[in-house]
């Protein structure tokens, strides 16, 4: 797992807390990379962060909210070493944790542990199982509704990148936990901890959601009445072109920034989400123009898509994400075609359609 961010310049020692958000964009990123770039190590930074996300974050199919960074008071008490541990515990793999790992990045006086090279060893293994017999710290339990959805994006993008379908079971239980137990009353709420559900409705959630359900939608599973009951529910928070974070609640209404940090900005998803659900409808949809960069870039995603740049592939029967690059949105349809920076090709099987994309996977960058 991911510690939220680094206090040094030289961006060795962490604060040591976890946030949900932060697993959730970094599988999303470390999913697409993986394949991207065809770097094994990637694909093991995704592994790994599954791994942490079920044996620390998962309740019931969903995810806790953040791991704090305290234990008793002391930050990073939890992840930090001394040598004399360090040798009395590893014995002759002391030797080769030297090799593997800096010792001389120290945080109070104990050494934070940073790799020098890309590598695993059992010794990773021995120090997890120490590390887990400690005291742990607080795990904030709250269920917050947009977090799980942007980690339900991140699982289907590694079921795509790594062929795994478990993981985009993951994905699935999240989106029908989330229906289940935070809509209520016709209403999607923010978060819930220990069964009792925060009332108020921010765009945010409804939003991440509606985005989740686009790609569930996607990948052929059955969503379509719940795709577009929240795309109708949605457009509640739009009023005369103005995008508002709350409506109909106890509070005076904000505007929805557009800013995209630390997560996307709920118009950002609002916009993508809505973009996505047109393309995958069969509707007609208008071109977003890009604003500035840095500050917008998940924005400027969606202006990506919506100026053609993304191959739209339409077929009778879903294609293996294998055989396809990132930038496709599958639809399902008559015929075999791929609409590329807004011309259509038509392809007389699917098989022809994956040769005209293949040097887009498998010839370097």
């Amino acid at each position: 797992g991911f510690f939220r961010y680094c206090v040094d310049n030289e961006w060795n020692i962490p604060h040591f807390e976890k946030m949900l958000y932060d697993q959730a964009m970094l599988l999303w990123v470390y999913s697409l990379a993986s394949k991207l770039l065809k770097k094994k190590e990637y694909e093991f930074v995704v592994q790994r962060l599954i791994s942490c996300l079920e044996s620390c974050f998962e309740d019931d199919g969903v995810f806790y909210s953040a791991i704090d960074a305290d234990t008793d008071g002391k930050e990073g008490e939890t992840y930090l070493w001394d040598e004399t541990e360090l040798k009395k515990r590893l014995g002759n793999d002391f030797a080769k944790l030297k090799e593997m790992y800096d010792l001389t990045n120290t945080f109070e006086g104990k050494i934070h542990l940073v790799k020098k090279k890309f590598c695993f060893d059992d010794i990773e293994n021995k120090l997890l199982v120490i590390r887990k017999n400690r005291k742990q710290p607080i795990t904030d339990k709250k269920i917050i509704t947009s977090w799980n959805c942007l980690l339900g994006i991140g699982f289907v993008h590694a079921y795509r990148c790594l062929d795994e379908k478990e993981y985009l079971d993951k994905a699935s239980r999240i989106a029908d936990w989330i229906f289940k137990d935070h809509f209520v009353n016709g209403k999607l709420v923010h978060s819930s901890i220990n069964g009792e559900q925060q009332k108020e409705c921010f765009l945010e959630d409804y939003s991440s959601f509606l985005l989740l359900l686009t790609y569930l939608y996607e990948e052929g599973l059955d969503y379509n009445d719940k795709l577009k009951l929240f795309r109708s529910e949605i457009n509640k928070f739009k009023i005369d072109n103005v995008w508002y974070e709350n409506v109909d609640t106890d509070f005076k209404k904000v505007k929805s920034g557009y800013f995209d940090h630390p997560i996307p900005s709920s118009v950002s998803m609002s916009e993508m989400a809505l973009l996505r659900s047109k393309i995958l409808l069969g509707e007609d949809y208008e071109v977003i123009d890009y604003i500035e960069p840095l500050n917008f870039d998940f924005y400027n995603l969606t202006a990506l898509i919506s100026q053609g740049e993304v191959h739209v592939v339409t077929s009778d029967s879903k294609i293996d994400w294998s055989k396809l690059p990132i930038n496709v949105i599958q639809v399902r349809g008559t015929g075999v075609s791929d609409c590329f920076n807004k011309k259509c090709v038509m392809f007389r099987n699917t098989d022809e359609l994956i040769k005209s994309l293949s040097h887009l996977i498998f010839e370097p960058l």
